[in-house]
């Protein structure tokens, strides 16, 4: 608003409004200069086109066009008319304003049920995000557990095949001293083969529980290489378990996600309507 000529006042400061009605009056009145008669009103339109104009006699002005009063007084049968017909409007906005109200509410207690149910889905989102960082510390230690189980049981392997290696080379010796044995027995008595002979049985001997010896540490390096092979072998199970683990917990967290969001959105439709 601007300023108005000598005896032309704002229809809103001319009335007095309850706070509950002020937005419907100023709109209805904002723009609306009250003036003394209808020669003011037709001068102040002419200079402010974007103006009305409404005189004491009941006379509204704007731009191109006059809405005529009246001369005649109002009877005290149209003021009692006028007045039930206001308080029947006031009483119809009094019910819309508590329908609004009821309807604010319920739009309000939504709006925090949402926020709570958005704040629980953070919630959830949090815990999974540690569930998952969890799953991929084990799946880290799984992992270094299996390759170091596949190392040993690789070295096992070696040692095996360096033992079987020994073995025959032991049986090598066996098979030469029990031939070395066989042709002393078959030879002519002379006086020193006792002694020879002796001496070849025992080592003879000797190459055989050398031998047996060797199949023994041949059959314990496999067992403990097929152990290990046994625990490497669990390990990738479990490796594979844990990985099937995070995709699901990847799945649920997308679906938490989602129903966060969706929570948000719902949130902040519930705000909106809060605010209006």
């Amino acid at each position: 608003p601007g300023d108005l000529p000598p005896g032309a006042v704002w229809a809103l400061d001319a009335v007095e409004v309850p706070a509950r009605l002020r937005g419907a009056v100023t709109a209805l009145l904002g723009g609306v200069a009250v003036v003394a008669d209808l020669t003011a009103a037709l001068d102040l339109v002419a200079a402010h086109p974007h103006l009305r104009a409404v005189t004491a006699d009941g006379d509204l002005v704007g731009a191109g066009w006059v809405n005529g009063g009246s001369d005649r007084k109002p009877s005290t049968l149209e003021i009692a008319s006028e007045i039930d017909k206001a308080r029947a409007d006031l009483a119809a906005s009094e019910t819309q304003v508590a329908e609004l109200s009821a309807a604010l509410s319920g739009a309000l207690t939504e709006q925090q049920a949402r926020q709570d149910a958005a704040e629980q889905a953070l919630a959830a989102l949090n815990e999974s995000d540690a569930a998952i960082s969890a799953i991929y510390e084990q799946l880290g230690r799984l992992g270094q557990e299996a390759r170091a189980a596949d190392d040993e049981w690789r070295r096992l392997l070696a040692q095996r095949d360096e033992l079987e290696a020994g073995r025959m080379r032991t049986v090598d010796e066996l098979m030469e001293l029990e031939t070395r044995l066989h042709n002393a027995q078959q030879a002519p008595m002379f006086e020193a083969e006792p002694v020879d002979r002796q001496a070849s049985m025992a080592a003879a001997e000797a190459a055989r529980s050398a031998e047996v010896e060797a199949r023994l540490a041949v059959r314990t390096a496999e067992e403990r290489a097929n152990a290990v092979r046994g625990r490497a072998d669990s390990l990738r199970r479990a490796a594979a378990a844990e990985r099937e683990a995070r995709v699901r917990a990847q799945r649920a967290k997308q679906a938490r996600e989602h129903a966060a969001a969706v929570a948000g959105v719902v949130a902040d439709a519930g705000r909106d309507v809060a605010a209006r």
